[in-house]
């Protein structure tokens, strides 16, 4: 598990192992909930605690006796939080996870229903990576994994589409409710969605330029589908797919990842890495086409040190973008690195901690933020963190920052900072999302157990 958190510029192959160790197995069953129960955590306790009366004591764990896994994303709706990622039993036999989405109640922390049923086929092997939702459905993104191709793993991009309340599947988006997207015999990964009115859009990366005797070639791919259909969207980009590659010439590989999105106005942001840097695009929501106002030609791109640097997550306010990722350093290790960039231009906002830039963190070697939210004011960063000499004890770190100046909230844990660290081992975030007075995060604990927090803003 250690490898996730040097994947930045590993090769792929040897990232897929890592994804399948998340993999996810679910259960069929519905425990009923009181809806008065959301109103049982009413009263907040300080800014950065957990709120007592959640599951328990704050913190919801998964049994690390029935399985494993790790939850991976969490969204916000109403008086009920969903909670997407993977998990194994260890009475399936299966040596990697399968999907995993769940219900529970805002309040108390209680599982109101998990989205699966005993079908096989509805339980794919791989992983949820991210969750969407409107109204009256959520869409949740993920990978699923095929099997291998002549040693090497093979995942496909899956979406599904399923009704908020009781949890199945919508019969005119896709095949019953599912996309499967299997683009090469390779490794093909969603890592977001983002929804906009009737449009949906799909962010990640495929290995179509695949070699299997060669390195690693990826391309990155933002789709634009109907939310009703699944269907492409014909105006925009070609087909309804926009991708980036750059051919490198024989024997060497291309590396990009493309991590998140936002759509502020008429544009659609895409954060990630290409090739040791970050890079952040702007493109038309319509046409997909860049704006040649932003950055160069409607890409900026970032190189803060000599050794590999990525974007991971993205936000805006409206008028300026947040980026958060990280910066390797001279050594071995790595920091945080958020930015603050201007919408139209891209330029680094000078206000904004150093030049534009927040380096809010001491050095690690296991360190990045996983998961960004925002409210009012303030801005909200949850990821993982390790010291250079306890590489192998991962704390769960979440930031409050001043979106005016990049300052680290006084009132909020420990100058800013809350630094969870329950167990010697693996403990990490990756999903945050809130209700605009509590933040909801979801990641694992030992390496093993689902791990879900309610903690007051």
């Amino acid at each position: 598990m250690l490898a996730l958190f040097r994947e930045g510029k590993m090769g792929l192959r040897a990232r897929c192992v890592l994804i399948l160790v998340l993999a996810v197995a679910g259960c069929d069953g519905d425990v009923s909930s009181d809806p008065a129960e959301a109103q049982k955590a009413i009263a907040s306790p300080p800014a950065g605690e957990l709120y007592p009366k959640f599951a328990v004591g704050g913190v919801s764990l998964s049994d690390a006796a029935i399985g494993s896994g790790s939850a991976t994303d969490v969204l916000s709706k109403g008086t009920s939080i969903y909670v997407g990622g993977s998990f194994r039993t260890f009475a399936s036999g299966d040596s990697s996870g399968r999907w995993r989405i769940e219900k529970r109640n805002a309040g108390s922390g209680s599982l109101i229903r998990k989205f699966m049923s005993n079908v096989s086929t509805d339980l794919p092997l791989g992983t949820v990576t991210r969750l969407a939702a409107d109204q009256d459905w959520l869409y949740v993104a993920g990978i699923e994994y095929l099997g291998s191709t002549d040693g090497l793993p093979n995942f496909a991009w899956r979406v599904e589409k399923r009704n908020l309340v009781s949890g199945k599947r919508a019969p005119a988006f896709g095949d019953n409710g599912v996309l499967f997207l299997d683009y090469s015999p390779n490794v093909d990964i969603c890592r977001a969605i983002v929804l906009q009115g009737p449009n949906l859009f799909l962010i990640g990366e495929d290995q179509i330029p695949f070699d299997i005797a060669g390195p690693v070639r990826q391309q990155w791919r933002i789709e634009k589908r109907s939310a009703e259909t699944g269907a492409l969207d014909p105006v925009f980009g070609n087909g309804g797919v926009v991708t980036y590659y750059q051919d490198p010439g024989p024997g060497n590989g291309f590396f990009v990842e493309t991590r998140d999105a936002v759509v502020v106005g008429a544009s659609l942001f895409v954060a990630g890495t290409e090739g040791g840097q970050w890079r952040i695009e702007k493109r038309d929501l319509v046409t997909g086409a860049l704006d040649p106002a932003f950055g160069a030609a409607g890409v900026v791109t970032r190189d803060p040190s000599l050794n590999p640097d990525e974007a991971r997550r993205i936000i805006s306010d409206g008028s300026f973008l947040y980026v958060a990722g990280f910066e390797a350093t001279l050594g071995s290790g790595r920091r945080w690195r958020i930015e603050k960039l201007n919408a139209v231009t891209g330029g680094l906002d000078p206000s904004f901690g150093t030049g534009g830039s927040v380096l809010p963190l001491p050095e690690g070697v296991n360190t990045q933020p996983t998961s960004i939210a925002m409210v009012g004011g303030d801005l909200y960063v949850a990821g993982i963190h390790s010291s250079m000499d306890q590489i192998l004890d991962l704390h769960c770190i979440v930031l409050k920052m001043n979106v005016s100046d990049g300052g680290l909230s006084s009132t909020f844990g420990s100058g800013g900072i809350v630094d969870v660290n329950p167990t010697s081992g693996i403990d990490w975030l990756n999903g945050l999302a809130t209700d605009g007075s509590a933040l909801y995060l979801a990641g694992v604990q030992n390496d093993a157990q689902w791990r879900i927090e309610k903690r007051a803003r």
